[in-house]
């Protein structure tokens, strides 16, 4: 089935601030929008003709190459918990990010594949919007012991809050009924994700108090 392409806002690309769970922290240059490990899309993404607002429509083909690329971000990230978390409790997400979002990722194909959408055609707006992001998890690399796992449990809240927050906006825009599917069995593993970084970002607090 082709699907009818529509015009939507924005990408994501949620700008992190590493040394706190404030997001008053972050610098206005960027705004919240998607977590490169996760993500969403700002309120409003610039254009070549000003800006657009983020409650214009998103089609599914833009829609699903997004949730692909942020599901192999999300498997790379996990992978990096994994091997230099700090605590049992980091390293442990770190392999739950790594199963649920290759698990997840391998239906999205799936479903791709069923409704001919190109999954690595994402626009070139969306990959610079991306990059910002992995710029930023090259920072949390740098990072080590406890700094590391505070700052990991951060950008993981915020990047899951983003993307839930996209998909409120966005999931009565989506035209496919597998699309449709795939999100409704998604949402409760990044609510949980969610939950399990705060607690964690939770416990980095109260360890460094």
């Amino acid at each position: 089935m082709k699907l009818r392409t529509l015009v939507f806002a924005a990408a994501l690309a949620p700008a992190v601030a590493f040394a706190t769970d404030t997001r008053s922290a972050q610098p206005a240059a960027n705004p919240p929008a998607t977590d490169a490990v996760n993500g969403t899309p700002p309120p409003n993404t610039a254009t070549g003709n000003g800006v657009v607002n983020a409650e214009e429509k998103m089609s599914d083909a833009r829609l699903a190459s997004m949730l692909h690329r942020v599901n192999k971000m999300e498997i790379d990230a996990g992978n990096l918990a994994a091997k230099h978390g700090a605590s049992a409790g980091i390293k442990d997400y770190g392999t739950k990010l790594k199963a649920d979002h290759t698990a997840a990722d391998n239906k999205l194909m799936a479903a791709a594949k069923r409704e001919s959408i190109d999954l690595d055609a994402l626009a070139a707006a969306d990959k610079a919007k991306l990059d910002v992001d992995m710029k930023k998890m090259d920072q949390v690399k740098k990072m080590k012991g406890a700094e590391f796992d505070k700052a990991f449990a951060s950008v993981m809240y915020n990047g899951h809050d983003d993307v839930l927050n996209m998909l409120d906006r966005h999931e009565g825009d989506i035209q496919s009924s597998a699309l449709k599917q795939w999100v409704k069995d998604a949402r409760p593993v990044l609510e949980r994700h969610k939950q399990m970084a705060d607690k964690l970002r939770g416990e980095n607090r109260a360890q460094a108090r």
